[in-house]
């Protein structure tokens, strides 16, 4: 019941908390909680907890699937005093922009910071690396310390990873690298729904890894599948589908290159309020 738990939204939540304060170490915690129950609290606390109990200059990284959830993790954030200088690095920001931020992520002076797996993988790697190495082999003015690095929606990781986000999958690797320099280096995992494909590959990337679940079915979602004898078929059956769908709509494809041909099939259906976003892109 709700008042059995007045300072947690749910039990799961309670118990990812204590897990998260008490991890070890190089530890890896994987929470699987409904949307709206507060995983997005779990990486705040991340964050204050290491300023308070590790060092001042302590930050984290959460990395996310999307540019809308990075700008929304972002606004929700700088409502709170403490992280009034949350960032999130993504596609559309100027060069010089873009190396501002990195330059006050690596003075300690942006408690989160959000971006997705590419960027993680390419123009904020060599940031990460100085965040994690001993102050000893530090140079200029690098003071910050990587203390966590989150991935938000992991269970992305299986999903998209193969040919359609691929650096989703090679983050295990940055994890790694990142340790060399900090052993201590933690690891958050949070999702809402990971299934058992998803779980051995988050398990093989990250393990062992220590994981809290509700265990609950996703009420909000309506799920339909179906099969078709050809994929012309099927791909009649979802213009057609696309016509009657209330607005926003998101379609999901399992590679790039059919990202540009379902773009240029609906712009050639005089479908002008239309985009595309992949990683590379």
């Amino acid at each position: 019941r709700q008042t059995d738990f007045p300072n947690y939204l749910i039990p799961t939540q309670k118990a990812a908390v204590r897990n998260l304060v008490t991890a070890p170490p190089r530890s890896s915690l994987l929470v699987t909680m409904p949307t709206g129950s507060g995983k997005s609290m779990l990486f705040e606390l991340a964050a204050s907890w290491a300023k308070e109990r590790v060092d001042e200059k302590s930050c984290i990284v959460v990395v996310v699937p999307t540019v809308s959830l990075a700008h929304a993790h972002r606004t929700a954030l700088r409502t709170q005093a403490r992280f009034a200088k949350t960032e999130a690095l993504t596609g559309d920001m100027a060069a010089a922009e873009r190396e501002g931020i990195l330059r006050a992520f690596r003075r300690g002076e942006v408690p989160i910071l959000l971006m997705n797996p590419e960027t993680a993988m390419r123009s904020a790697r060599q940031t990460l690396i100085q965040v994690t190495r001993p102050l000893e082999d530090r140079v200029g003015e690098t003071l910050g310390r990587l203390a966590t690095f989150v991935i938000d929606e992991a269970h992305v990781v299986q999903s998209w990873g193969r040919t359609f986000r691929p650096d989703f999958q090679a983050l295990p690797a940055l994890v790694e690298e990142l340790r060399t320099g900090d052993p201590d280096l933690r690891v958050l995992l949070l999702s809402a729904t990971v299934d058992e494909r998803a779980m051995e590959v988050l398990e093989l990337g990250y393990g062992p890894l220590t994981t809290v679940s509700a265990s609950v079915p996703r009420y909000e979602l309506q799920l339909l599948a179906r099969k078709y004898a050809a994929p012309a078929i099927r791909d009649e059956v979802l213009l057609e589908a696309v016509d009657r769908l209330p607005r926003p709509a998101i379609i999901y494809t399992t590679t790039i290159e059919d990202t540009d041909l379902w773009l240029k099939r609906l712009r050639e259906r005089d479908y002008v309020r239309i985009g595309r976003m992949t990683g590379d892109r």
